[in-house]
C-alpha cells in the first residue's frame, strides 16, 4: 500500500512538471527541462533525465537548422514567411502568419512590434497599381486544389520610409489529399535595381526602334568570331528596316547570315563591296573606313543603288 501511494505521488508530480514543461515550450522556451529534484524515486529521476537529454538533442537540432537557414537567407538576401491556412480559407483572419526578421528588415522594419504577424502587415503595403493583381495571384494559387497555379510574381512594396521598391515573390503550398491548402511558405527577393535597369534598357530599345522607323536608314550588325570577318559562324542581325528596304518581310525570307546580303550584290559591285568590308575589318588600326556605294538586288529582281557605312568595336 505504501509503494502504491509513493508511485501515485511520483506520477502526480511528473504530470504537474510535464504540464509546466509544455507551457514553457508553447511560449517559445526551448531550453525548458523537467527538474529532477522534484522526484525521489531513482527510476523516475533516470526517466526524467533521459527525457531532458532527448529535449536537449532536439533543441540542438533545431538551433542547427535555424542557424543554417539564417546563413542561407543572408547569403541569398531573401525574406522568408509562412502561413497556416485555417479551413482552407486564404483570407481567414485567424490564419497564422510568420514574417521572419529578414523579411521585415528588407522593408525597413525590425521586429513583430512594428511589423506584426498578420496578413495586413504585408497586404496594406502593396503598391495600389499592383495590389489587386498580387492578392488575386496569391488567392488563385491557394484555391487551385490541383496545385498547378504557381505563385511567382513581381510587385512593389512600400518601405517603412515611404519609398516603394520592386520585389519578386514566390510561394509553395502543402495540401491535404483533396488539394485543400494547409500551409504555405514563400520567399521575397529584392529586384529593384534589376527592374530599373530592365526598364531603362526597354526604354532605350523602344527609342532605338522608333528612331529606326523614322529614319530611311536600315541598320545591321555582326558579331565577329575569332577576328575572322568571313567566319561562317559570325552572327548577323539584319533589322526589319533593312529587310523592308529590299522588299523582304522577316528572317524566313531573309535569314540572319552574310550571304543574304552578299549574294544580292550586283555582279559588277560584288568584289569591290566585299573587299571594302574585309579591308575595314582587317585594319586593326581602325583607320580604314567602310563607306561605299553599291547596287543590291531587291526581292522583285530589280537593282537599286545604296550607300553603306559601318563602325566596328575592337
Amino acid at each position: 500500500m505504501f509503494m502504491r501511494k509513493a508511485n501515485d505521488s511520483s506520477a502526480g508530480t511528473l504530470l504537474k512538471e510535464s504540464s509546466r514543461l509544455v507551457e514553457r515550450i508553447d511560449k517559445g522556451d526551448l531550453s525548458a527541462r523537467i527538474d529532477t529534484a522534484a522526484f525521489s524515486s531513482s527510476q523516475t529521476i533516470e526517466a526524467v533525465a533521459q527525457i531532458n537529454e532527448a529535449l536537449q538533442k532536439m533543441q540542438e537540432v533545431n538551433e542547427d537548422i535555424q542557424m543554417r537557414m539564417n546563413l542561407v537567407t543572408k547569403a541569398i538576401q531573401v525574406g522568408l514567411w509562412d502561413m497556416v491556412v485555417i479551413a482552407g480559407d486564404p483570407v481567414n483572419p485567424k490564419n497564422e502568419f510568420t514574417w521572419t526578421d529578414d523579411f521585415r528588415k528588407m522593408l525597413g522594419f525590425q521586429n513583430e512590434h512594428d511589423f506584426p504577424n498578420v496578413l495586413d502587415s504585408w497586404a496594406s503595403r502593396i503598391h495600389p497599381d499592383e495590389q489587386e493583381y498580387t492578392l488575386n495571384a496569391f488567392s488563385s494559387h491557394l484555391l487551385d486544389h490541383s496545385g498547378r497555379t504557381p505563385y511567382d510574381i513581381e510587385y512593389r512594396l512600400k518601405l517603412k520610409n515611404g519609398d516603394y521598391r520592386w520585389f519578386k515573390a514566390t510561394g509553395t503550398t502543402i495540401r491535404d489529399r483533396n488539394g485543400v491548402p494547409l500551409r504555405v511558405a514563400g520567399a521575397l527577393f529584392d529586384i529593384h535595381d534589376q527592374k530599373l535597369k530592365e526598364e531603362e534598357l526597354q526604354a532605350f530599345v523602344t527609342r532605338y526602334d522608333l528612331i529606326n522607323r523614322a529614319l530611311v536608314e536600315a541598320p545591321w550588325d555582326m558579331v565577329v568570331e575569332a577576328g575572322d570577318p568571313v567566319n561562317p559562324y559570325n552572327e548577323f542581325w539584319w533589322s526589319p528596316q533593312f529587310r523592308k528596304t529590299l522588299g523582304f518581310t522577316d528572317e524566313k525570307d531573309f535569314p540572319n547570315v552574310l550571304s543574304s546580303w552578299s549574294d544580292r550584290l550586283h555582279p559588277e559591285d560584288q568584289e569591290k563591296a566585299l573587299q571594302a568590308f574585309a579591308d575595314h575589318l582587317n585594319d586593326h588600326s581602325g583607320r580604314t573606313p567602310f563607306d561605299i556605294d553599291y547596287r543590291l538586288q531587291s526581292k522583285n529582281g530589280e537593282y537599286r543603288w545604296y550607300h553603306a557605312g559601318g563602325e566596328t568595336i575592337r
